[in-house]
C-alpha cells in the first residue's frame, strides 16, 4: 500500500492514556510564533488536527487537551466556540484565563475575570458530558485543572513557582466548581 501522507508520530503513554506527539513530516504551519501557529490550526486549517485524530483509523483515544489560556491569549480566538467545535474530542481541559492588552501582550487573570468567557466554556463542556452520559459512556466526565492562579495570602512568602501558588489555584478551583454547580442545576 502506498501512503500519500507520511507524518512521524511518537506514541506517548501517561497515566494509562496513549497519546501522539508529531515529530516530523508536516510542512511549516503558518505563523511566526507558536501562538500564531495554534491560532491557524484552531481557526483556519484544522486538517492536520483532523488527520492526527482520525488516521490511520478513528479511535476514541484520539483526543485533545484544551488549554483556554494558551488559545485565549490570541484575541482572534473564540474559546467557547473552539470548545463547542471540538467538544467530542476533548479529553482534558487546562482552565486558565488571561487579560489581553492592546499592544498584543497578555497577563494571567483570575479565572472568572479574564477575557475568556469561562462560564460559556464550562457550559460547552457540561453539554458534552451530558451527551456522553446519555450515550452510556463510562468516560463521560471531562477532567479539568484550573491553573495559573494568583499569589494570595501566604503564597507570596512561600516562593512558589510562578503560576502555581497553592491558595491561588484553590481559589480558581472553587470559582470553577461554583460555575459548574450553578450550570448543572
Amino acid at each position: 500500500m502506498r501512503a500519500d501522507k507520511l507524518i512521524t508520530l511518537v506514541g506517548a503513554h501517561a497515566e494509562g492514556e496513549i497519546g501522539k506527539v508529531i515529530t516530523g513530516g508536516v510542512l511549516d504551519i503558518p505563523g511566526s510564533t507558536m501562538q500564531e501557529k495554534l491560532k491557524h490550526i484552531a481557526t483556519v486549517d484544522d486538517s492536520l488536527l483532523k488527520f492526527c485524530l482520525f488516521e490511520p483509523q478513528d479511535a476514541p483515544a484520539n483526543g485533545l487537551t484544551l488549554c483556554t489560556g494558551s488559545l485565549g491569549a490570541n484575541p482572534a480566538n473564540d474559546i467557547p466556540a473552539i470548545a463547542e467545535k471540538h467538544a467530542k474530542r476533548i479529553h482534558f481541559v487546562h482552565l486558565r484565563n488571561v487579560r489581553k492588552d492592546p499592544d498584543g501582550s497578555f497577563e494571567e487573570a483570575a479565572h472568572l475575570s479574564g477575557d475568556t468567557n469561562m462560564v460559556a466554556v464550562c457550559q460547552a463542556l457540561l453539554d458534552e458530558e451530558r451527551a456522553r452520559r446519555d450515550q452510556g459512556r463510562v468516560d463521560h466526565e471531562i477532567p479539568f485543572r484550573p491553573d495559573h492562579g494568583h499569589e494570595l495570602l501566604s503564597d507570596a512568602e512561600k516562593g512558589t513557582v510562578p503560576g502555581y501558588p497553592l491558595i491561588g489555584r484553590l481559589r480558581g478551583l472553587a470559582e470553577i466548581r461554583g460555575v459548574v454547580h450553578a450550570l448543572a442545576h
